[in-house]
C-alpha cells in the first residue's frame, strides 16, 4: 500500500515542476483598438448630407499588452449641405511579448455614427413661407 502512494507521489513531481514555470510570467492581453465616429448635420436641407468616415489600424505584427482609443465628434449647424469626411489611423506596438509563442490578430472595433437631421428653423424656403 505504501509503495502505491510513494509511486503516485512520484506522478505528481512533474506537475508541481511546472507550477514555477508557468507561475512566474506577467499576465499579457492582445492589442485592443477603438474607434469611434460620431458625424452629426443639423440643417435645412431635407437632402441627406456627405459623412464619410475612414478608419485605418495597424500593428506592429504581434501586439500584446497595448490598447489605443480615438473618439471624434463632427458637428455641422447650418441652412446649406455639408460634407464630413473623417479620416483617423491607429498604431499599436507592442508593449509586451507573446506569452507561449502565441500569434493572435489585435482586437479591432470602429463605431460610426452618422446622424442627420432636418432643421426647418435652418430651411430658408420654410421660415419664408412664415413671413420671417
Amino acid at each position: 500500500m505504501r509503495l502505491k502512494l510513494f509511486l503516485a507521489g512520484l506522478l505528481a513531481l512533474p506537475a508541481i515542476g511546472l507550477t514555477p514555470l508557468i507561475a512566474s510570467r506577467p499576465a499579457a492581453a492582445v492589442c485592443v483598438m477603438t474607434d469611434i465616429g460620431i458625424q452629426l448635420q443639423i440643417s435645412g436641407t431635407q437632402t441627406p448630407g456627405y459623412q464619410e468616415n475612414n478608419v485605418n489600424m495597424g500593428t506592429d505584427g504581434s501586439c500584446w499588452g497595448n490598447s489605443t482609443t480615438n473618439a471624434h465628434t463632427q458637428t455641422y449647424i447650418g441652412g446649406g449641405d455639408s460634407a464630413q469626411i473623417r479620416n483617423s489611423t491607429h498604431f499599436a506596438g507592442s508593449g509586451g511579448y507573446a506569452p507561449f509563442g502565441l500569434n493572435i490578430d489585435p482586437v479591432t472595433t470602429s463605431v460610426h455614427v452618422p446622424v442627420d437631421v432636418y432643421s426647418p428653423v435652418h430651411d430658408e424656403d420654410f421660415m419664408n413661407s412664415l413671413g420671417f
